[in-house]
């Protein structure tokens, strides 16, 4: 045994010394400047509602939600708050990304607070035992637009009584 060590001693050194004698560090690392994000940059439209869908996996049913922007949500045992949603101009429906805080009453503490991107539910997910909740879109502007405009048609604005006397 005391062989064996004495062996390994005398020869370990060795075959270190011929693996590391033929290594050379270099130093000069060359950088060249990628801008691959400059050309990826998006021009975002910020919305006033956003569409989460909410999947209760004990009773196995999912309900579809719209809940505006700064507004509280309670689904189940979760308060859902969003905090944003916006949209690429370009895709109004598949890109969105919203930033969600989701409270659970039951641990008394956020299960989720950040960006959700609805291209990719999996990136930033909720991790809940019993729901699971993913954003689907941002209400793009023009319908915001549309409902303005048919909600001012169906309720006119009522000038007030002293502008009639110009």
């Amino acid at each position: 045994m005391k062989i064996g060590i004495v062996i390994f001693l005398i020869f370990y050194p060795i075959t270190l010394h011929s693996q590391t004698a033929d290594f050379t560090l270099d130093l000069n690392i060359s950088t060249k400047s990628i801008d691959i994000i400059d050309d990826y940059k998006l021009e975002v439209s910020n919305s006033d509602k956003a569409y989460l869908r909410g999947l209760d996996k004990m009773r196995g049913s999912s309900v579809d939600l719209e809940i505006p922007v700064g507004q509280e949500f309670t689904y189940g045992s979760l308060i859902i708050t969003v905090e944003e949603c916006r949209y690429p101009v370009d895709n109004p429906t598949g890109d969105a990304f919203s930033f969600l805080k989701i409270f659970n009453l039951i641990t008394n503490k956020y299960d989720f607070q950040g960006w959700m991107i609805a291209s990719s539910p999996a990136l930033m997910a909720l991790d809940h035992a019993r729901y699971d909740i993913w954003l689907i879109r941002c209400k793009p502007l023009e319908e915001l637009l549309v409902e303005v405009v048919e909600e001012n048609l169906l309720h006119p604005v009522m000038r007030p009584l002293g502008a009639l006397d110009n």
